[in-house]
């Protein structure tokens, strides 16, 4: 909520002042004045919504006070707060049209939350409709002025027909009605209300008719309430308030339960749309209730199926008692193998996946399972590992064409130029060196894509045994190899080996390492040279071996961030990589050396400077991996 401009105006300093802060601890704009004049001044010049006016100022008393405010802002809402306990005085001055009416012998806290609440339930009155019916004139117009202080639309009718226009025209939220008006009478318009399409609307009659005859039958035709004539229009107020309140509530229960009833009926039909059976057990092992696809599955009705035993319906009925036992006591079981029966003898072989669901104290009510065809699950993906084979294969021959063109695009220049400028004859030596060169590093970018592409098929395709591995490096010469990875860089390079377990790294772990070096590299040139910076970790947690990577060289966009394992993905320019680097990191860590790898942005701090910048993690299982190690250590 945008803050709520409200104005003080009180002459004595410490009453002005303690309100002033106890309506800004409440989160409003507040204001002071002490006198008239100030308040006027601030009218002018703010725009004030709300005023908490003392009636008894040095330049002003009594109702005066209130009429000049409001003549200064003729929609702005008065609460009085006031010494004097003069009846008159507060009828008057509600007749001005003020909201409310407060007491100063009341706790200043009492005042303040009172008020507090009064401005919040304004605000949300501000689409709240009232119809008041009544041949009167005056009653009409103080109606419309008190209530329209409050915040209320009020629409104004002089006889019950017109009343019946407004409401067919309007979201009419409230009908204040007079019993004896010309024409249709109150207790015929009541009835006749009450008996249509807007027969929910409440009702507060307001009549000089004190009969008990008239009050007890407008009650049991419909109305909600009866205010006597001449009325106190704080009762009118804190009546219509209760009242609309209510009928809000009643409209929103009502529309929460047409809602539910929607989404039962949506969910219901989505359930029974549903191709695989889906059923629910109750804690005892019972059917309660079963879609269409297991009444078909099985060729049982649902009559049949309600109530009688979930096991019965699956060639190892111990095996299916057994699936449900472990749902009770695990809470859930996965892709769990049953072989369901049809009635006529048919068997399929499910997948079962299940979970007990809560009553409204949290405990369980039953389970609710449902299974897929193995069968039919196998062929669909089947054909989906086929058709991803081949969307691999034509991205493939797609990248390695797009690496090659660029390449050939150059040769082909090169060798156009040369026996140009050959048959022109202004071929010399330089020029047929640098054609040549040309024609060599290109051809080399040609051979250096097609081991990239074969080392990666190679990786996807072949196992891997550290006994593989013949060449290895040490401690000394994997720093070693760090350095000069990055040499001629400036990039400060800070290690931490907090362990001595280690004591050779496989080579095809250290190709991962250099391809993550590579690409912080990149990252980090980026940078000035006194601002680069990368540091290296390893560690020994749990029985893994983790290696990490954090460099300060800006991050990744979060878009990126999920994509840069997947192979022929980069950021890069095309003349810089074919984007499987870290593609085939992913793939060794992951798929060979059965550990994890994980990439992530954070924060992180050099030379008293805050930097974003990237972290590569590897966990590799101590026991696995680095076993061979150990015994040459």
């Amino acid at each position: 909520m945008s803050q709520i401009k409200i104005l003080v105006v009180d002459d004595s300093k410490t009453y002005n002042n303690i309100l002033f802060s106890m309506f800004q601890d409440l989160g409003y704009d507040t204001l002071q004045a002490y006198c008239l004049e100030d308040a006027k001044n601030i009218l002018i010049s703010h725009k004030i919504e709300y005023v908490l006016l003392d009636l008894h100022l040095p330049d002003g008393d009594g109702v005066c006070v209130v009429e000049e405010i409001k003549s200064y802002c003729p929609t702005i809402k008065i609460m009085v707060i006031t010494g004097d306990e003069n009846t008159q005085i507060r009828d008057k001055i509600f007749e001005k049209g003020i909201i409310d009416y407060f007491l100063k012998k009341s706790p200043v806290s009492v005042v303040v939350n009172c008020a507090d609440l009064l401005i919040k339930t304004i605000e949300s009155h501000k689409n709240i409709n009232i119809l008041t019916i009544d041949d009167s004139t005056f009653i009409r117009k103080l109606l419309k002025n008190v209530l329209q202080a409050k915040g209320y639309n009020v629409f104004g009718a002089t006889n019950a027909l017109d009343g019946e226009k407004i409401i067919e025209q309007n979201d009419i939220h409230l009908v204040l009605l007079d019993l004896i008006m010309p024409g249709l009478n109150g207790v015929e318009f009541l009835i006749k209300l009450k008996k249509g399409k807007y027969s929910n609307i409440p009702v507060i009659v307001i009549s000089g008719d004190e009969s008990r005859e008239n009050y007890t039958r407008v009650l049991k035709q419909g109305a909600n309430d009866f205010i006597r004539k001449p009325f106190i229009i704080e009762e009118v107020l804190l009546k219509c308030d209760i009242h609309i309140d209510s009928y809000l509530y009643k409209k929103s229960f009502f529309e929460r339960a047409q809602e539910l009833k929607r989404q039962n009926n949506y969910y219901k039909n989505l359930i029974e749309a549903n191709l695989d059976p889906l059923v629910t057990i109750s804690k005892e092992g019972k059917i309660t209730d079963v879609n269409n696809a297991t009444i078909e599955i099985t060729g049982y009705s649902k009559n049949n199926l309600v109530g009688s035993n979930f096991s019965s319906y699956f060639t190892d009925s111990i095996e299916a008692k057994k699936a449900y036992e472990k749902v009770l006591s695990e809470g859930k079981v996965i892709d769990y193998p049953l072989s369901l029966k049809h009635k006529e003898g048919k068997e399929f072989d499910m997948l079962y996946n299940a979970s007990v669901y809560k009553d409204e104290n949290e405990e369980i009510a039953g389970v609710f399972a449902s299974a897929k065809n193995v069968t039919e699950l196998n062929t669909l993906r089947e054909k989906d590992e086929e058709s991803k084979r081949l969307q691999s294969n034509l991205t493939l021959l797609s990248n390695i064409a797009h690496h090659w063109r660029q390449p050939l695009s150059v040769i082909s220049a090169s060798a156009s130029g040369m026996q140009f400028k050959h048959e022109m004859g202004i071929l010399d030596d330089t020029q047929l060196k640098q054609f040549c060169d040309n024609i060599n590093d290109n051809a080399q970018k040609l051979s250096k894509t097609i081991n990239e592409f074969a080392n990666y098929l190679n990786s996807s395709s072949k196992s891997y045994s550290l006994s593989d591995d013949s060449r290895q490096k040490d401690k000394k010469d994997f720093i070693e190899f760090v350095h000069s990875t990055l040499e001629n860089t400036n990039i400060k390079i800070v290690l931490h080996f907090n362990d001595d377990k280690i004591k050779n790294y496989p080579n095809k772990l250290v190709d991962c390492f250099e391809s993550i070096l590579l690409n912080a590299k990149d990252a980090l040139m980026d940078l000035l040279e006194d601002e680069r910076y990368l540091v290296i970790t390893q560690n020994f947690i749990d029985n893994n071996i983790v290696v990490s990577f954090k460099d300060n060289g800006g991050g990744i966009p979060q878009e990126n961030l999920s994509k840069v394992f997947e192979p022929y993905f980069t950021t890069k320019h095309q003349s810089y990589g074919t984007g499987l680097g870290l593609s085939l990191v992913y793939n060794l860590i992951v798929n060979t050396f059965k550990g994890t790898v994980e990439i992530k942005n954070i924060d992180i701090e050099y030379n008293k400077k805050q930097y974003k910048g990237t972290e590569v993690t590897i966990v590799l299982p101590f026991k696995f991996f680095f076993v061979s190690n150990l015994d040459k250590a």
